[in-house]
C-alpha cells in the first residue's frame, strides 16, 4: 500500500511539477516593478551614455541645419545679450522650443505627443524608460577643461531625471506627478545644464546674476497653450486689455511688495467680481522659463487652471521676472482696476 502511494505521488509530481514551475517564472509586470523599485533605492555601479538616435542629435548643432529641415519658427524671442533667442515651433500637438547661442542650438524644449522625439519619448512612464537605460543620480563630466559633477537629490530624481548621451548632451524627463508619465523633455548641452541653475553642481562657480529670459512670460503663454491643446482643452487668446490689466495691478501694488507677500485679497476680490483670474508666480530659484513651467506643474492649483476649459482669455505680464498671470472667462464684464 505504501509503495502505491508513493508511486501516485511521484506521477502527480511529475504531471503538475512544470506547472506550477512555469507559472511562477513567468514575469508580470509586478516582478518588473519590483525590479525597478530595487534600481530607484540602489544606486548602479555604472551606468553607460545612450547612443544618439534622435533630438539628441540637435545639440551642438548650428540652427541653419534645424530651420533646413523642420522650416521657419513661429516665432524668434531675442535675448537681452543679443547673441541669444528661443525659436519656437508651435503646432498642434507639436510644440518646441530651441535656445540659440551664437547660432549654436544649446537646448530643446519638447512639449508634444506627436513629436518622435528618440529613445526616450513623451508619454513613457518609469518602467518604459528603464527598457532603454536606468536612471542615475551621479553624473560627472569635463567642462572647460574642469571637472564637474552633480547629484540629484531624491527629489529632483523622481520629478526631473537626468539621461546623459554619447555625445555630451542631456535630457531632463518632466514627469507628470499624479500620471507619473513624461509629458515634456528638455535636451541640453553641458553648457545649458549648468546654466539652467536648478541642480547642484560642482567644480564650476554659479553666477548668481546669470541672465535669465526677458521673455519668460511670452514663452509661458506658449507653454500653457501647448499645454491644454496636448491634454485637447482649447486654447486661450492672448489679451491685451489683460495685459494692461495686469500691468495695472503690478503698478498700483508695488512689485517688492508683491514678491514677498503674494496678492492681497482684496485684489483678487476685486479680479473676481470683474470675471477675472488672477495667479502670482515668484521665481525664487531664479530658473529660466522651460524649468519655471516644469516647477509651477508640480503644484496641483497651478495644474488646474492651466486647464480649465471654461476659461478663454489671457495674459502673462512679468515685473523683476515674477509673473502675474491674468485669465478670463467669455462674456466678463470687464472693469476697470
Amino acid at each position: 500500500m505504501k509503495v502505491l502511494l508513493l508511486f501516485v505521488l511521484m506521477v502527480a509530481g511529475f504531471y503538475y511539477g512544470p506547472i506550477f514551475y512555469n507559472e511562477r517564472g513567468v514575469p508580470t509586470h509586478e516582478t518588473a516593478t519590483e525590479r525597478n523599485v530595487v534600481l530607484e533605492n540602489e544606486e548602479p555601479n555604472q551606468i553607460y551614455p545612450l547612443p544618439v538616435s534622435g533630438f539628441e542629435h540637435y545639440i551642438g548643432q548650428d540652427i541653419q541645419t534645424y530651420s533646413a529641415r523642420h522650416g521657419e519658427p513661429t516665432a524668434i524671442y531675442s535675448e537681452e545679450n543679443g547673441d541669444a533667442a528661443s525659436w519656437v515651433y508651435s503646432e498642434l500637438h507639436k510644440f518646441i522650443q530651441l535656445e540659440v547661442k551664437d547660432s549654436i542650438i544649446d537646448s530643446l524644449f519638447i512639449l508634444g505627443s506627436d513629436i518622435q522625439t528618440g529613445a526616450i519619448q513623451i508619454g513613457m512612464n518609469r518602467d518604459n524608460v528603464y527598457d532603454e537605460t536606468q536612471l542615475s543620480r551621479h553624473f560627472q563630466f569635463d567642462w572647460e577643461g574642469e571637472p564637474v559633477s552633480l547629484t540629484l537629490t531624491r527629489e529632483e530624481w523622481a520629478q526631473f531625471p537626468l539621461v546623459e548621451f554619447d555625445n555630451n548632451s542631456f535630457a531632463m524627463l518632466y514627469f507628470h506627478p499624479e500620471k507619473h508619465e513624461i509629458y515634456a523633455i528638455r535636451y541640453l548641452s553641458q553648457e545649458a545644464l549648468i546654466a539652467m541653475n536648478y541642480y547642484n553642481v560642482k567644480g564650476v562657480e554659479m553666477n548668481p546674476g546669470m541672465p535669465i529670459h526677458k521673455n519668460t512670460a511670452q514663452l509661458m503663454e506658449h507653454y500653457v497653450n501647448a499645454w491644454r491643446t496636448e491634454n485637447n482643452v482649447a486654447p486661450l487668446t492672448s489679451s491685451e486689455s489683460l495685459r494692461d490689466y495686469g500691468k495695472q495691478v503690478l503698478l498700483t501694488q508695488g512689485t517688492n511688495e508683491l514678491t514677498f507677500n503674494g496678492l492681497p485679497s482684496e485684489v483678487t476680490e476685486a479680479a473676481e467680481k470683474a470675471g477675472k483670474t488672477l495667479a502670482y508666480n515668484v521665481n525664487a530659484g531664479s530658473v529660466d522659463a522651460p524649468m519655471r513651467f516644469g516647477l509651477m506643474q508640480l503644484l496641483a492649483e497651478k495644474r488646474q487652471l492651466f486647464l480649465n476649459a471654461q476659461l478663454t482669455d489671457f495674459s502673462i505680464v512679468s515685473a523683476n521676472d515674477n509673473l502675474l498671470m491674468v485669465f478670463e472667462s467669455e462674456g466678463a464684464d470687464a472693469i476697470d482696476y
